[in-house]
């Protein structure tokens, strides 16, 4: 059959390959405390299947090495991973007025996790966000100002 890789030998297959790093990290305000990820889906073997999950930590100084990684906080309620190549956002609030830095790291069905990728940071706003179409257009017009 055309296609078809057939492996033998005595020894049962093993999963060596880890998740690819994720390097579209970026960082953005999203309204008072808050601040949104962008990025773009890793696989669980480099950049084929799915990732099992995402770990995303935050530091007041950028996250560019082990040290700096091990020494951030982890952030709770993070998404599960998806397709490859897909967007992923999420939102971390609670923050203080001041940057943060983050970077996340993906985890496979096997336990092998990704190296670090790019860290981003921002700063939360210093208000309200709207995000809905719907109700940006009932909140007002381009004319009203709000504070």
């Amino acid at each position: 059959v055309e296609g078809l890789l057939v492996m033998q030998g005595s020894e049962e297959f093993k999963d060596l390959t880890p998740p690819s790093p994720v390097r579209s990290l970026s960082a953005e305000s999203f309204g008072v405390g808050a601040v949104r990820l962008n990025w773009f889906a890793t696989g669980d073997d480099r950049m084929e299947g799915t990732a099992t999950s995402l770990e995303i930590r935050a530091s007041d100084t950028a996250i560019v090495d082990e040290a700096a990684w091990l020494a951030a906080t982890p952030l709770t309620g993070v998404p599960l991973p998806t397709a490859p190549g897909s967007a992923m956002s999420f939102v971390v609030t609670g923050l203080s007025n001041v940057e943060t830095h983050f970077a996340l790291r993906c985890t496979d069905d096997v336990g092998l996790v990704s190296s670090l990728g790019n860290s981003a940071s921002a700063a939360p706003g210093d208000g309200i966000l709207l995000t809905d179409g719907i109700l940006d257009i009932l909140g007002g017009t381009t004319s009203d100002t709000y504070t």
